[in-house]
């Protein structure tokens, strides 16, 4: 071996070696300050579904009130609450589409919580990064008795950072909060702040009720006051047994198959239904879809032509003059869609628009719009109206060259949504106006260009990247689109 390449190798080697050692002496100093708990976002007990179930649970309920202080704050608070989302951006990357859950939890949290708490957040640090998966995660309604055992798992998500000094032990309780808002200790003990490395379990009975929503809370009782995490849905079911088995012996329909799956996630691993619609509600949609009058309406997609899938309903309103139908992505499901603090904006602008809002999965080819097209009709025979196309990720790729080659389809205007290459070309052959919503790193505010006019119209805006934020203004960019067509 050449004398120079060789004595080059050492010389790397040895930087290599002090670096590391560099390295070490700084983390071991660091340790002495704050103790790291090392809560890594983890599988529940295993297996990918259940994993991504989870994770979509926790992303619904960390931006519920992030949404609600954007819609909340003024601008400079707004510019504040970017800034702080803006923590969870990858500047490797073009885009980013779900921000960190830490990230969420810290920017809620720094718009909720004022300036004088500042001595508590490194507890609010460590509450945020704990999720309490309570197994079952629904109880039977019952007017007597003490209910059936629960266990409340203390589950580590994520890295806390807790300082050294307040290590020990700390009075931990759980709190219910009824659907009518009062609450009750559902149990109190001491624990070690230690044991929130790993997690642990607690021990709970469900209280006497009838069917509704109950909320569970961890309280921490810490040397500068009590602090509270989050509350979590636990759901009152009445006779949740008989409709276990019911699912299991006629559940053939895609609503039941939903409706079971997720079922069984929150009743064996207390992984929740990420979703604003209750169980309730999911078996009303069952039993009797055509009676139901909820926000969230759940039924076989046969009826818009897509048999063996499902699709949902945000509002009921049959005397709409038009219909938006959205085709979600590959990944997502349409009940999924409308989760949380951004179903206020869908529901926005379904009244806004007159319109009915479905959301579903049709299967598309560039090579065949048979799918597309019964659906497009069997909507057609009931919507008076215009009939908008709305397709997000996958879908939106396909939608344009699939319109262009098939111009007779019942399509008032398209809209893209969250799709790779929004800022491409379109094909020629489109008749009808098309909007682009895409995101981007470098947008402080919405950046919007036009061109054309009636069906040649194209619009295309970029919103800040910064989910769930950018969502939440899609929605109303949207909106006012569809306003000005």
């Amino acid at each position: 071996m050449n004398p120079k390449r060789t004595s080059a190798l050492w010389r790397r080697l040895l930087g290599l070696c002090l670096g590391i050692l560099v390295f070490a002496t700084t983390s071991s100093a660091s340790a002495t300050a704050q103790t790291r708990y090392r809560l890594e976002f983890g599988d529940p007990q295993g297996g990918i579904g259940r994993k991504l179930a989870w994770r979509r649970a926790l992303q619904v309920e960390r931006e519920r009130p992030v949404i609600e202080a954007w819609i909340a704050a003024g601008p400079e608070r707004r510019q504040k609450l970017i800034e702080d989302l803006d923590e969870g951006v990858d500047p490797r990357r073009s885009r980013k589409r779900l921000l960190p859950m830490e990230c969420l939890s810290r920017a809620s949290r720094n718009y909720w919580h004022a300036a004088e708490d500042a001595v508590r957040l490194p507890w609010f640090d460590l509450l945020d990064s704990v999720d309490l998966r309570v197994v079952p995660g629904a109880f039977n309604a019952r007017k007597e008795g003490r209910g059936e055992a629960m266990t409340v798992r203390l589950t580590s998500i994520w890295d806390s950072l807790v300082p050294k000094e307040e290590e020990g032990t700390l009075e931990v309780s759980l709190v219910w909060t009824s659907p009518s808002g009062e609450e009750s200790v559902a149990r109190r003990e001491e624990a070690n702040v230690m044991n929130m490395e790993d997690g642990f379990d607690m021990y709970i009975r469900p209280p006497v009720s009838e069917p509704g929503v109950w909320h569970l809370t961890l309280e921490l009782g810490t040397p500068v006051g009590l602090v509270r995490s989050g509350a979590v849905a636990v759901e009152c079911v009445r006779d949740l047994p008989a409709l276990q088995e019911s699912l299991s012996s006629h559940g053939n329909s895609p609503i039941a198959t939903q409706l079971k799956s997720r079922l069984d996630l929150l009743l064996e691993y207390g992984i929740r239904i990420a979703s604003t619609a209750t169980i309730a509600s999911w078996v009303e949609d069952w039993k009797s879809p055509q009676q139901n009058a909820l926000g969230l309406h759940a039924f076989d997609g046969a009826l818009v032509g897509v048999p063996a899938d499902l699709f949902v309903q945000l509002n009921q309103k049959p005397d709409a003059k038009g219909v938006l139908l959205v085709l979600v992505k590959e990944n997502e499901s349409p009940v999924d869609l409308f989760n949380g603090a951004r179903s206020a904006a869908w529901a926005e602008l379904a009244e806004a628009c007159d319109l009915r809002i479905l959301a579903g999965r049709v299967p598309l080819s560039i090579t065949s719009a048979e799918s597309l097209a019964a659906c497009l009709a069997q909507l057609e025979q009931n919507t008076s109206g215009p009939i908008y196309v709305l397709g997000r990720g996958e879908a939106g790729q396909l939608l344009p060259s699939i319109l262009a080659k098939n111009p007779e389809l019942p399509m008032d205007a398209l809209i893209l949504s969250e799709t790779l290459g929004a800022g491409g070309d379109l094909p020629e052959g489109l008749a009808c106006p098309v909007l682009r919503v895409a995101s981007g790193l470098t947008a402080a505010s919405n950046d919007a260009s036009e061109s054309g006019e009636g069906a040649d119209r194209r619009t295309r805006v970029i919103l800040p990247a910064q989910d769930p934020v950018a969502a939440f203004q899609a929605t109303q960019v949207i909106q006012s689109w569809i306003q000005s067509l």
